[in-house]
């Protein structure tokens, strides 16, 4: 980066850098997608071949893969892409880590993220936490890019969350409130292009409303010399790996702490399952999830909660 773009990052949170990937680059991502989900069907969980023969059809109902670059030597390359990690050198600093993968695929019809900041559920003790956020298609309003709200970062300041109660527009998690919508800027973006964004901003996404897929792999980087008390809230989150420089804290060891999953969606023609739980329960067990990256016993609360207001038979 030259200094005017890491400038605009340190002022507005974000950048974007063009081409990060190239277009052979890209392609041979968007084949490797059914590929790695058709090879990892019971991992997943996803139905057998006698059920679902095409990989192309298993992508219908998946929004995005979480930690994907757990189940794939290709996507684990990619984290350290130079591309990405001589950027992130500038704006982090000599020693890098990853903590997190996630393989949106996003089909037509399917919601975006309510605003958020990822530093909510992701809470590092020295505010490095930064996302790669690379188109695999074109990123456009239609398709549901990103939302940004520029210099929302800069306060450190971590917004309330709330029910967002749009189902038709955002999937089941929570939304940011508090700070001033009005100030949003869309981020489109040309497949291999990419978002370098601070962990304090405020984005999201809308509905895919075109025809089509909106494919993007994220990345989710920090400061190597911070510790992490992520997914459960206390010490030191070593599920991560080094992708510039050295650990400072590898005399610790790694753990494999975290399970690639799916996060699905109903086929958007479909009517809700029998039996499916209701909107507001969904999003208070979502909420749940996401405090006890942070705050176990303020998510126990929450689940119990749930369980006082779900049916007796869940």
């Amino acid at each position: 980066m030259d200094p005017d773009t890491l400038a605009r990052f340190r002022r507005d949170g974000y950048v974007v850098c063009s081409d990060v990937l190239s277009s052979a680059e890209v392609a041979t991502i968007r084949a490797a997608i059914p590929k790695t989900l058709d090879e990892n069907r019971s991992i997943l969980g996803l139905p057998g071949p006698d059920v679902i023969s095409s990989p192309e059809r298993l992508l219908d109902q998946v929004l995005c893969v979480h930690h994907v670059h757990k189940i794939s030597a290709m996507f684990r390359s990619l984290a350290e892409h130079p591309g990405i990690v001589e950027k992130l050198a500038q704006i982090i600093g000599p020693q890098v880590k990853c903590l997190q993968s996630q393989l949106f695929v996003k089909p037509p019809g399917f919601p975006g993220n309510a605003w958020h900041q990822d530093e909510g559920p992701i809470p590092t003790r020295d505010r490095s936490l930064v996302a790669v956020w690379i188109a695999i298609d074109d990123a456009t309003a239609e398709n549901g890019c990103l939302r940004v709200v520029p210099g929302s970062h800069r306060s450190g300041y971590l917004y309330p969350v709330r029910e967002h109660h749009r189902p038709d527009e955002y999937d089941f998690t929570t939304e940011s409130y508090g700070f001033d919508e009005s100030a949003a800027s869309l981020v489109e973006l040309a497949a291999g292009s990419a978002i370098f964004f601070h962990g304090y901003l405020v984005h999201g996404s809308s509905r895919n409303r075109s025809s089509g897929m909106r494919r993007a792999l994220t990345y989710h980087y920090m400061d190597s010399y911070s510790l992490l008390p992520w997914q459960g809230g206390r010490g030191d989150y070593r599920d991560v790996f080094p992708v510039l420089g050295t650990d400072p804290y590898e005399w610790k060891g790694y753990a494999d702490q975290s399970v690639p999953h799916l996060r699905l969606w109903p086929d958007p023609g479909r009517p809700p399952e029998p039996g499916l739980l209701d909107y507001t329960l969904r999003t208070k067990i979502a909420a749940a999830i996401r405090t006890w990256g942070h705050d176990e016993r303020a998510a126990i609360r929450q689940f119990r909660e749930v369980l006082r207001e779900a049916p007796r038979d869940v």
